[in-house]
């Protein structure tokens, strides 16, 4: 089964804070760096101006379009190019937001 990006983070925080629950010591260094990766995985970036405006739309149209969504059809509704539409999906998928879910056509789903 493969996991979507955001079932792999909420596998490694969940991790994260099972390995915070034990005793460290602190002369190992193993807590700071416990501590250091915990803030590494919680902290997001924010995401792009067209990465964010796509998943707006995405999650205010995602009835209409079944939640089955291609980038020539995104750009059509949103009067853009399906080129920008790629890139950002891209950007989506890689922060665990969208999957892609058939590559023929390119189809996009909003992870639940």
């Amino acid at each position: 089964m493969k996991l979507s990006m955001a079932d792999k983070k909420k596998q490694i925080k969940e991790f994260i804070d099972y390995c915070g629950t034990f005793d460290f010591k602190p002369e190992n260094g193993a807590k700071e760096f416990y501590e250091l990766l915990q803030q590494y995985i919680i902290t997001e970036e924010p995401l792009p101006e067209k990465s964010a405006t796509l998943l707006a739309f995405m999650q205010e149209h995602k009835e209409e379009y079944k939640n089955l969504f291609s980038s020539a059809a995104v750009a059509t509704a949103m009067g853009t190019s399906g080129k920008s539409i790629a890139g950002s999906m891209r950007s989506l998928v890689s922060k665990g937001y969208v999957e892609k879910i058939q590559s023929n056509p390119v189809t996009y789903s909003l992870v639940e």
